[in-house]
């Protein structure tokens, strides 16, 4: 008798250990899942803020070279920055160590691929026409806006790829409508229209044409 309630009490006791391993185990592996996911994340965080663009103040970046050694003659850098081009907001800076005059070079921009322009500037131009480029400019507290040569090539430069994008918009808004009307494509559109003064005889004017589903959307402008 003696044997047979140790050997059920055994039983119940790895049975009752048993699920509490399990769930042990489970939650294990949904905190390295988490953990998993939290880093994937935390390295795409990485990524973006390496490929955006940071507001830096020219004096920072003495202070902050002074805390490195020259990688030439291995001396607590000392020395000036020296401007050797600037075309709107790109910048490239040369940093000449005192000591044993090596130059380290700094550009302020990438270059858009099969072009000689300059990524910052694109991104301005297009700034610009969205919200005005000498108040975005001031308002930063940066160097003086672009030549207005180059800015006007600039805008030229981005005007083929914003038409195209704007027509690739409207026909996927086209194509959406058609999808929510039961695949018919007579569709019922509203329209609307602005001009630059009163007076419906101004020449300068906007208009827009517009789905009438529940998801409205711009399928046409002039």
């Amino acid at each position: 008798m003696e044997t047979r309630r140790k050997t059920r009490s055994r039983k119940s006791v790895m049975r009752k250990i048993r699920p509490g391993a399990t769930k042990r185990k489970r939650s294990s592996s949904s905190v390295s899942n988490t953990s998993n996911s939290e880093r994937v994340e935390q390295v795409q965080k990485v990524k973006r803020f390496l490929d955006s663009y940071t507001i830096i103040h020219t004096k920072s970046l003495i202070i902050l070279l002074e805390h490195f050694k020259c990688s030439q003659c291995n001396s607590l850098w000392k020395g000036s920055p020296i401007m050797r081009e600037r075309n709107g907001l790109y910048v490239q800076f040369e940093f000449v160590c005192f000591y044993c005059e090596a130059p380290t070079r700094l550009f302020s921009s990438a270059t858009l691929p099969n072009s000689k322009r300059h990524d910052i500037n694109v991104i301005l131009a297009l700034g610009g026409t969205l919200c005005g480029l000498v108040k975005l400019v001031g308002a930063l507290n940066l160097s003086p806006p672009i030549q207005e040569q180059s800015y006007r090539a600039t805008q030229e430069f981005i005007v083929s790829f914003a038409v195209k994008a704007k027509y690739n918009s409207m026909t996927a808004a086209i194509e959406t409508a058609v999808q929510e009307n039961g695949r018919v494509r007579n569709l019922t559109v509203s329209s609307d229209g602005t001009w630059l003064t009163r007076g419906h005889s101004n020449v300068h004017g906007v208009a827009a044409l517009c789905t009438a589903t529940k998801q409205s959307k711009v399928i046409d402008t002039s």
